[in-house]
């Protein structure tokens, strides 16, 4: 049997990434693939649902093993994926320039940079870069990714509908709660739109 290991910073609920992340290994395991998830930190809600990367062992006897690294911030995870010997493929789910940061926050602006270096370092790694929009896909390319594709974020809606941010997306003027904002709320700054 096939196994892809997903590996990001964090896990959390309510987070794109982290739902995307979830999402992604149920598909996976329907499929008939072994899926496990590695971070560096998981939320108490979803302990129980991923390992620490610590714990990430190489190939069962036999069995092809790929990596799906979830790039984002950076971090120590960024630097063990680029020195893992399992065939790579990258999720990139962008990362904010650290020069927006550098004034307020220049702790966050250091983790960003590193996450940007990161990228390009797994460039040369990766057999294939995933964006979920077509200008991320245009950073990927920019920073050296050969193959590349756009593959929408994978969310479930489902858990929104009665809880505190229903109000919010639905009070969206971006999308009236159609499917398809992603965090309306975002919209001035980040344009981040799944339709």
């Amino acid at each position: 049997m096939t196994a892809v290991h997903q590996l990001l910073p964090r896990l959390a609920p309510r987070d794109a990434i982290g739902g995307h992340t979830l999402r992604v290994q149920e598909a996976l395991v329907a499929a008939g693939i072994t899926s496990e998830i590695y971070v560096g930190e998981v939320d108490p809600e979803l302990k129980g649902r991923a390992r620490h990367y610590s714990e990430l062992t190489g190939a069962r006897d036999g069995e092809p093993t790929w990596l799906l690294y979830h790039a984002s911030i950076g971090g120590a995870l960024g630097d063990v994926v680029l020195h893992r010997p399992e065939p790579l493929i990258v999720d990139y789910h962008n990362v904010t320039p650290p020069e927006y940061f550098e004034a307020w926050q220049p702790e966050v602006s250091v983790l960003l940079a590193a996450g940007r270096r990161q990228l390009a370092a797994l460039a040369g790694r990766a057999v294939l870069g995933i964006a979920d929009s077509a200008f991320n896909e245009g950073e990927l390319r920019g920073v050296g990714f050969g193959r590349t594709a756009v593959v929408p974020v994978l969310l479930d809606l489902g858990g929104l509908v009665g809880s505190s941010m229903w109000g919010f997306w639905r009070g969206c003027r971006v999308c009236r709660g159609r499917v398809g904002c992603l965090w309306g709320g975002w919209r001035r700054t980040r344009r981040s739109m799944i339709w």
